[in-house]
């Protein structure tokens, strides 16, 4: 099969783009695509055009001005290519590159051009999707050209058997059956195209089978879940063949002479559809096929028997495109809009699209309906031409799945209640102790790992080596089903707890954080008055506003705190000491919001529970009185201020020793407001002590030591160092440039503080 490229060298740039795109093609059996840049020296430039135009099944021209300017291109190359596709020798394939005048329409007459709708690829937001889809039509053309020129079967007539005809609505953004062709054709036996229940894998299998079926002597499909329907399949298929054995009493003896029939000849192609893994057909593929053969599985686990096509979701725009062409529709915001709650699902857009078509509701209305009664809506509705609706498929997986390992169900229950992407499989291997005795199964690692496998089984999750992901409608199916969502909302909040960093204003502990918070939000937006675990809903929602606060995320970090209070106060008490902790952090958030009155009387309240439950001594009271000093020098109380600063001092120095870092935050507050008294040596005595602790305990580029440098600067500032507060403030922005980030509210006060400070003088 012999491609042929005619371009203005104008163009040579996008034909060189194409040609990129178009590399594949060259593995399939027997395709060469040719231009000029395969001439050699020696050769009769025109002669050895006109032969490989002449000679040619395929004909790309890259349509552009340039093109209809050049009298080569159009007087020989378009007129030759024209005359040989109206004569049915060879097929032309236009692809629009720049805008074109009106009158190509008469050049070309009905001949379709791509890409889609005739708009230039360098119109094109995403040139590769545009050279994506161009290279999928040229290879459609290849093999309708190949089939065109393939033998039909000994009698004239090629056994076929699809349940289904062709999705007249079937798309395929992601070219599959492209790559299924180009697997199939470099010469291996078994494509297989896996993924959860109502991915689409069915679909393609369909639509591949009806494109090829005109290349095969034999197109036959297999019900595969079942040794019962593999059976099944391979008598009918014997009794078309003409196979002594097709009616045989044991099916062994049909099953061994239809194997034999597939070894020893080519030319066919059979599709198992839903096989369970390669092992479920071992008895019915012999070790060599002949042919080809097509499986769509919702296994990933096929080893050396085929090559792996995973099938991805589909693009919102896709879904949305989709949905606008399969109803009618011209709602665009509607439909992408209904394409983002359906995450990409094949089935899902489909079902979705049959129900308004045939109701006439709309988007939006399908929208409230499938937030209100999704259940009901994705049991019914089985879309013409689909095997199963939604909820059935997935039950099958499931039951599966269970059979497989009875905790598997169990497992898939309480990760519904979860955000979908990057569950760290930690949670399980290392907290599992925290899962109630009901979960027990689930702390075994061994067990975990065999539900895991038993659900990626079945393609309803997605396992990594350190995380765990699953499909949002699977979690939608999956809560719908739960009656009592309270056991599982609240293992969750367990194990998230048990996971999330007690130091969430430490750096070193934000990637752990932000991995977690997701899911913290998740499972916190379900917790109610049924919830019994509200001692660490309570503590995780005030670590996640203490985490937050120190992001500089505040309005999130105030909501955490707020509720950690109210849940606190209900489930422990107005006066228990974890609550003063809560409290004290959302004081905290408030006085970062310049709520310094509400900051005051939170510190305050928190201060009275702590020296009741622990005394006056006690480090958990030097940090209280630090917070409330804070917030006094924020409201101009220096004198105060600096009076609980040397309280927290003189308590920490006893309880937690004088190089303790906490000490370092007690030292520097009470620098500060040195500082503000004007006894600049005490201040920079101060941040220069504090700044020591830091260093020992955090090393050299941590944002706690750039506040403590900064803070030295303005000392340094004042004494007349110009030199020293310059090189201050500079390490203090780039340590907090490297570790908070440019627009951290911390970075913009270490840059302002540099941008104002005066160029130290020039030495003499």
């Amino acid at each position: 099969m012999k491609v042929f490229i005619s371009y203005s060298h104008k163009d040579k740039r996008l034909r060189d783009s194409l040609e990129d795109h178009l590399a594949p093609l060259r593995r399939l059996r027997g395709t060469d695509v040719w231009t000029d840049r395969a001439l050699l020296a020696g050769d009769v430039i025109d002669e050895e055009i006109r032969r490989q135009l002449t000679t040619a099944d395929v004909v790309v021209l890259i349509v552009s001005q340039h093109f209809f300017k050049s009298n080569y291109c159009y007087d020989i190359e378009l007129k030759e290519a024209m005359r040989r596709h109206a004569a049915g020798e060879a097929r032309v394939v236009p692809v629009i590159v720049r805008p074109v005048d009106l009158w190509y329409e008469a050049t070309f007459g009905k001949l379709l051009a791509v890409p889609e709708d005739g708009k230039p690829v360098t119109e094109w937001r995403n040139r590769d999707r545009a050279w994506t889809q161009v290279a999928a039509e040229i290879r459609r053309n290849i093999e309708e050209q190949e089939a065109r020129s393939k033998p039909k079967h000994d009698g004239g007539c090629t056994p076929v058997h699809l349940p289904w005809p062709e999705n007249p609505y079937f798309q395929d953004p992601h070219d599959l059956l492209g790559r299924i062709a180009e697997s199939l054709n470099a010469g291996g036996t078994a494509v297989v195209t896996h993924g959860m229940g109502g991915v689409g894998k069915t679909q393609a299998a369909l639509h591949y089978a009806h494109r090829a079926r005109d290349r095969y002597r034999v197109v036959w499909w297999v019900e595969a879940e079942t040794s019962a329907g593999r059976d099944l399949g391979y008598q009918t298929l014997a009794k078309a063949l003409s196979l002594p054995e097709a009616d045989a009493r044991e099916a062994a003896a049909t099953r061994a002479a239809v194997r034999d029939w597939l070894a020893r000849n080519d030319g066919w192609l059979l599709v198992f559809d839903n096989a369970e893994d390669a092992a479920s057909l071992k008895d019915w593929l012999p070790v060599r096929p002949a042919g080809h053969a097509l499986i769509s599985s919702r296994s990933p686990h096929w080893g050396r028997m085929a090559t792996r096509i995973p099938l991805d979701h589909w693009s919102e725009a896709d879904s949305a495109a989709f949905l606008l062409a399969r109803t009618g529709s011209a709602d665009r915001a509607g439909a992408e809009a209904l394409a983002k709650d359906l995450d990409g699902l094949a089935l899902a857009l489909e079902q979705a699209a049959a129900y308004i078509e045939s109701t006439g509701c709309g988007f939006a209305e399908y929208r409230r309906l499938f937030e209100r009664r999704f259940a009901a809506l994705a049991a019914q509705g089985k879309p013409e031409d689909y095997p199963a609706t939604l909820l059935t498929t997935w039950d099958v997986s499931l039951t599966a799945a269970e059979a497989a390992c009875p905790a598997a169900s169990d497992l898939l229950r309480l990760l519904a209640f979860f955000a979908p992407d990057d569950i760290p499989r930690t949670l399980f291997t290392e907290h599992g102790k925290e899962l109630p005795e009901s979960l027990a199964p689930l702390a075994d690692e061994v067990t975990f790992n065999d539900a895991v496998a038993a659900l990626q089984r079945q393609a309803l999750l997605k396992a990594e080596p350190d995380s765990l992901s699953l499909h949002r409608l699977v979690q939608r199916v999956t809560r719908s089903r739960i009656d009592d969502p309270v056991l599982w909302v609240n293992a969750g909040i367990r194990l998230v707890n048990a996971a999330f960093p007690f130091d969430g204003d430490d750096v070193r502990f934000w990637p752990t954080c932000v991995r977690l918070r997701p899911h913290a939000e998740a499972l916190l937006v379900r917790i109610d008055d049924g919830c019994i675990e509200k001692n660490h809903a309570g503590r995780l929602l005030n670590q996640l506003g203490f985490f937050l606060r120190h992001r500089a995320e505040l309005p999130a970090a105030k909501r955490h705190c707020e509720r950690a209070v109210q849940i606190g106060e209900i489930a422990l008490g107005q006066d228990h000491p974890a609550v003063a902790t809560f409290i004290d952090n959302l004081a905290s958030v408030m006085q970062s919001l310049g709520d310094l009155k509400g900051a005051r009387e939170g510190f305050e309240r928190a201060l009275r529970i702590s020296e009741t439950a622990y005394g006056p001594e006690h480090t958990t009271v030097a940090t209280r009185v630090n917070n409330l000093a804070s917030v006094l020098r924020d409201l101009g109380d220096l004198t105060g201020a600096r009076a609980g600063f040397e309280r927290a001092l003189r308590i920490g120095e006893v309880a937690d020793g004088s190089d303790h870092p906490s000490m370092a935050v007690r030292i520097s507050n009470l620098a500060v407001v040195l500082h503000d008294l004007g006894d600049l040596t005490g201040a920079r005595d101060g941040h220069e002590r504090a700044l020591r602790i830091d260093e020992a305990a955090y090393g050299q580029n941590h944002p706690f030591l750039a506040i403590r440098i900064n803070n030295l600067a303005c000392v340094l500032l004042d004494l007349g160092d110009l030199k020293g507060a310059r090189a201050g403030y500079e390490r203090a922005l780039a340590i907090l440039e490297t570790t908070l980030g440019p627009d951290h509210p911390n970075t913009t006060i270490a840059r302002h503080n540099l941008a104002n400070c005066p160029p130290p003088p020039a030495e003499p």
